[in-house]
């Protein structure tokens, strides 16, 4: 048995708690991952339901070049892990009746509206033409895996600086000279929460990825990932423990932690990552110790990406769309009235049919539906009532059924408050940290607290499967730095 010198306690069987656990297992050190919930996969899962395969949390791949880095880093085969790619990943239907799909091979195809589909085609190769060299600099090879030191950064991202000075929305107005065309694209990035203002430039790769890499669905759902990942835990020795969420963290007088469960006893260990928000770790988990006030006022002032009440149904039959991802979005001159809609009412809906890409997620003939109508973003979680999660979940159900006839067979509605409780994500923000606060709202992986670490606190929209993982492995890099050290 591995002495508690050599052991780690991981929190959560998500993505990034999962590759951290298979580093360090690969490295001889004593792992155990606790997981809350009685499954794994965290915001990275699927539930099946009647026949129906539902995520938990992600949607969707995107930078499939990165997870499989990961996946290689990692000694884990990627042809374990099949991705179907999207055809159609993207549709956006502007109020005013503006129509577009953007095809997997980049074609534009303009279905209502007076959008210019050639010189539409020909913007987003310029757009791409400006922005794919940056991308290939963070997801070309595995540097990103590795410990990053100023001057390699400085070589690699140097050329690309001035692409950081301006807006998103400033980006999109010079790219796009249509305002119909401009809407659309900025509808793919509203999942992010937030308008087009308060992003930075470079947050537009994540509609670049899509277009130059494609957006992906595994066979079998977001959660076979963290299934993979999870065998190879296994395979080096790590235990997984479902069913155990973590009460209390106490560090040692003499050094090392005792994690303790709501079930079971105290386990002992000289390290722990914690892939819960750093809201909960460090200020609800972490027990009888004192942290420095710089990081006791960022505790204090939560910075949390948005909310949504999440619609998911299995339907009897094929739904009409051809695009994975479909956004129902005001006019391009009010697109900010997305964030503030009339209570009650669904006007606004970002829909994604996964069984589209991965037809086995659902019975043959059958479908997978998931609707986010656009909700209040500055409520409480606690405003979510049962009353009110259903109330509107029903509505949504009317606005789909009204664009075409359905059987629904199962269902699947979860609020802000249901984010929180279920998967412990701090106050319903589903990215955790909110990604249009830059990376400067990111809490440092390494703690003040020695031998404690933080991993897959946020996920930028698009990018979170990959970057969560790689978080861990990062998180699982600096203990073994440390262990090196003795």
């Amino acid at each position: 048995m591995t002495s508690a010198s050599e052991q780690v306690v991981v929190i959560g069987a998500g993505v990034a708690g999962l590759a951290a656990a298979s580093q360090l297992a690969a490295h001889g050190l004593g792992v155990t991952v606790l997981e809350a919930r009685p499954t794994i996969g965290g915001c990275c899962g699927t539930t099946d339901l009647g026949g129906y395969r539902l995520n938990d949390g992600a949607q969707f791949i995107m930078l499939p070049q990165l997870v499989g880095l990961v996946l290689e880093h990692l000694g884990i085969d990627p042809a374990r892990l099949p991705l179907h790619r999207a055809r159609t990943p993207l549709q956006t239907v502007l109020a005013g009746g503006t129509q577009v799909h953007l095809h997997a091979d980049r074609r534009v195809e303009v279905l209502a509206g007076r959008i210019d589909a050639g010189k539409a085609q020909a913007e987003i190769e310029r757009m791409l033409l400006r922005w794919q060299p940056l991308l290939k600099v963070l997801a070309g090879d595995d540097w990103l895996l590795k410990p990053i030191h100023p001057l390699d950064a400085a070589r690699r991202m140097g050329p690309h600086l001035p692409l950081f000075t301006r807006s998103l929305q400033s980006e999109l107005e010079g790219l796009f000279s249509d305002p119909a065309l401009r809407g659309v694209m900025a509808g793919h990035l509203l999942f992010a929460g937030a308008p087009a203002r308060r992003f930075p430039a470079p947050s537009i790769l994540a509609l670049v990825s899509v277009l130059a890499d494609g957006l992906f669905v595994p066979e079998g759902g977001m959660g076979s990932l963290p299934q993979v990942l999870a065998g190879s835990v296994r395979a080096r020795g790590g235990t997984i423990t479902p069913g155990a969420p973590v009460d209390r963290i106490i560090r040692k007088p003499g050094g090392g932690f005792s994690v303790h469960t709501e079930s079971g006893g105290p386990l002992d260990c000289r390290w722990v990552i914690s892939t819960a928000s750093p809201y909960t770790s460090l200020g609800r988990l972490l027990q009888e110790a004192r942290l420095p006030l710089s990081w006791q006022h960022r505790l204090a002032r939560p910075r949390l990406s948005m909310k949504v009440l999440s619609v998911q149904l299995g339907l009897r039959g094929a739904v009409g769309t051809l695009s994975h991802l479909n956004h129902h979005l005001p006019s391009p001159e009010s697109m900010e009235s997305y964030f503030a809609p009339e209570p009650g009412a669904v006007d606004w809906v970002y829909a994604s049919v996964p069984s589209l890409v991965a037809p086995g997620l659902a019975p043959a003939g059958s479908s997978v539906v998931e609707l986010y109508p656009a909700i209040p973003q500055a409520e409480p979680t606690e405003a979510w009532t049962a009353y009110r999660r259903e109330h509107l979940a029903e509505a949504a159900i009317e606005w789909l059924r009204a664009r075409e006839p359905f059987e629904v067979v199962v269902r699947r509605v979860r609020s802000p408050q249901d984010f929180e409780s279920e998967l412990g994500l701090s106050g319903g923000g589903i990215y955790g940290v909110d990604p249009s606060a830059g990376f400067t709202a990111l809490f440092p992986q390494r703690t003040p607290i020695e031998g404690l670490y933080l991993a897959g606190q946020s996920c930028f929209p698009g990018f979170g499967v990959p970057m969560a993982a790689i978080s861990g492995i990062r998180a699982a890099n600096l203990i073994l730095k440390e262990r090196a050290r003795g």
